[in-house]
C-alpha cells in the first residue's frame, strides 16, 4: 500500500500510469474475445462440409453465440460486482477459451451449437466488467477515451481473426491436421494464457494496486468538470488510501432488472443496440459468404477483404471516444452523448444503401469499412452513457444494453440468411440493414444522461 503524502508532496510527485496498463490488459482480453467470436465465419465452409450441415444450421450456429451472450449480460454484470472485476473477467476469459477449444472437437450440429452457446455465456460478462474497471480507474472526463481503448481491442481481435484464421487453416492443412479444429483449439489455449497475464497485472481499484502512487490516486479521483453542475462535490479524504470500495450490499438482480424495465432510457438504450446489431452483425457472420457467392473470392483474398471493415472500425473507436468527450465538454451530457451517436448511425444506413449500386467488390468493401467506422464511432458514446447513468450498477446497465443488442445479433444471421435465400437476395439484406440503422438513430436521439441515475 502506498504511503500517504501531504497535499504539497502530492502536487510535486509525478503520477504513475498504471491506469493505462489496466486499459491495455483489458483491451487484450477484448482481442481474444473477438478472435474467438469472429473466427467461425472464416471456416464456415470447412465446418459445413465436414459435419454435413445445411445452410440454415450454420446460420443457427452463428446466431447461437449471440443468444446466450445476450441473455447473460445483466447476470454476468451483477456477478462481476460481487466477485470483483479482476476475478470475474479472469473466470470469463478462461471459460470462453475452454469452450472455444471444445468447439474444435465437435462431431455434429448439437455438439457445436452447445459449445457456441457456452462461449457466448462466458463472453457475456466481458464488456460490462470492463466498463466497471474503466469507471473505477478513470474520471468522467476521460471515460470516453478509455472505453474506446477497450473496445478498440475487440475490433483489433476481429481484424486479426479474419487475417489469421485463413493462414492458420492453410498451415494446419500442410501438417495433415484437420484445419478448423486445430485453429479453434489453438485459440482456446492462447486465451487461457492471456487470462493468467490479466490476473497478474490488474486490480479492481487503484487503491488496491501496489504500483499506483498517491499522485495517480488523486488524479483518478479528482472532481471532473461536470461535478459542480451534475453531481455533489466529493468530500475530501485525509487519507488517500481510504478510498471507496465495492459496496458490501448488492441489490437483488430481479430488483435491478425491474428498475431497468421502468426506465424509458433503458429501452431506448437497448433498442438502439438491438437495431444496430442486426445490421452490424452481417460483417461478422455473413460477409465472407457474400464475397464468395457474389464475387467468387478465394480463401486468402476473402480473409484479407473481410479484415478491412474492422481496420476501418479502429478509427471509429479512436475518434468516437475523443468526439463524445469533446462534445460533452461543449454541449453537456444531453446532446454531447446523443448527437454523435445519431449522426453515426444515419451514415451506417447510407453506406448499406450504397452497397446496392457500387460497381465492384473493392468499392463495396470500402463502403462496408465506412459502415463499420461509423458504427464504432457510436460505441464509446453508448458506453459512456451507461457509465453516466449507471451509478453503482454500471456493469449491469451496460449489460442491459449489450443484452438487447445481442438479441439483435442473434437474430441477424437467421433473418438475413432467410432473406438472402429468398427472391430479394443480397439487395434485400442491405435494405433491411439500412432500415434498422435508421430506427436505431431515431432511438439514440432520445438518450438523455442528465436525468436521475438508474439505482
Amino acid at each position: 500500500m502506498s504511503t500517504p503524502l501531504s497535499p504539497s508532496s502530492r502536487l510535486s510527485e509525478h503520477p504513475t500510469n498504471i491506469r493505462y496498463w489496466v486499459v491495455l490488459c483489458t483491451a487484450l482480453v477484448a482481442v481474444f474475445m473477438y478472435i474467438d467470436r469472429a473466427c467461425l465465419s472464416q471456416m464456415k465452409g470447412e465446418i459445413r462440409s465436414e459435419l454435413n450441415l445445411e445452410d440454415w444450421e450454420m446460420d443457427w450456429i452463428l446466431g447461437s453465440f449471440f443468444l446466450t451472450y445476450a441473455l447473460f449480460q445483466v447476470p454476468a454484470g451483477l456477478l462481476s460486482a460481487r466477485l470483483g472485476a479482476r476475478a470475474a473477467l479472469t473466470i470469463y476469459l478462461i471459460g470462453w477459451s475452454l469452450f472455444t477449444a471444445f468447439s474444435g472437437l465437435a462431431q455434429g450440429f448439437l455438439f457445436l451449437i452447445i459449445a457456441r452457446l457456452l462461449v457466448g455465456m462466458f463472453e457475456a460478462g466481458a464488456y460490462p466488467t470492463a466498463a466497471s474497471l474503466v469507471k473505477a480507474w478513470f474520471p468522467i472526463k476521460s471515460r470516453g477515451k478509455a472505453s474506446s481503448g477497450v473496445a478498440l481491442g475487440g475490433r483489433a481481435g476481429w481484424a486479426i481473426s479474419q487475417f489469421l484464421t485463413p493462414f492458420l487453416i492453410a498451415s494446419f492443412i500442410s501438417i495433415q491436421f484437420t484445419p478448423w479444429r486445430g485453429v479453434l483449439i489453438l485459440y482456446g489455449v492462447l486465451g487461457i494464457g492471456m487470462a493468467l497475464i490479466f490476473w497478474l497485472a490488474v486490480r479492481d481499484t487503484p487503491s488496491s494496486h501496489p504500483q499506483v502512487n498517491p499522485a495517480e490516486l488523486d488524479l483518478i479521483t479528482q472532481g471532473s468538470i461536470y461535478t459542480k453542475i451534475e453531481t455533489p462535490p466529493p468530500k475530501e479524504s485525509k487519507n488517500v488510501d481510504a478510498l471507496p470500495t465495492l459496496p458490501e450490499k448488492h441489490p437483488s438482480p430481479w430488483r435491478v432488472i425491474l428498475q431497468f424495465m421502468a426506465d424509458y432510457r433503458m429501452w431506448l438504450f437497448g433498442g438502439t443496440q438491438f437495431c444496430v446489431n442486426i445490421g452490424w452483425a452481417f460483417l461478422i457472420t455473413n460477409l465472407p459468404d457474400f464475397l464468395v457467392s457474389q464475387y467468387s473470392i478465394g480463401p486468402e483474398l476473402r480473409g484479407s477483404l473481410s479484415a478491412i471493415p474492422p481496420i476501418f472500425s479502429v478509427f471509429g473507436m479512436l475518434i468516437g471516444g475523443i468526439l463524445t468527450d469533446a462534445l460533452v465538454r461543449k454541449f453537456g451530457l444531453r446532446w454531447g452523448r446523443s448527437v454523435p451517436i445519431t449522426f453515426a448511425l444515419v451514415m451506417c444506413s447510407a453506406m448499406y444503401l450504397g452497397c446496392m449500386i457500387l460497381p465492384n467488390v473493392y468499392l463495396v468493401i470500402v463502403a462496408f469499412g465506412f459502415m463499420a467506422l461509423f458504427a464504432d464511432l457510436a460505441i464509446p458514446g453508448l458506453w459512456a452513457f451507461a457509465q453516466d447513468i449507471g451509478g453503482k450498477n454500471t456493469a449491469a446497465t451496460l449489460g442491459w444494453g449489450n443484452m438487447m443488442g445481442n438479441f439483435g445479433a442473434a437474430l441477424s444471421p437467421v433473418l438475413l440468411g432467410a432473406i438472402k435465400r429468398s427472391e430479394w437476395g443480397w439487395n434485400g439484406v442491405f435494405v433491411i440493414c439500412a432500415f434498422c440503422f435508421i430506427l436505431a438513430a431515431l432511438m439514440a436521439l432520445g438518450l438523455d444522461a442528465r436525468e436521475k441515475n438508474v439505482r
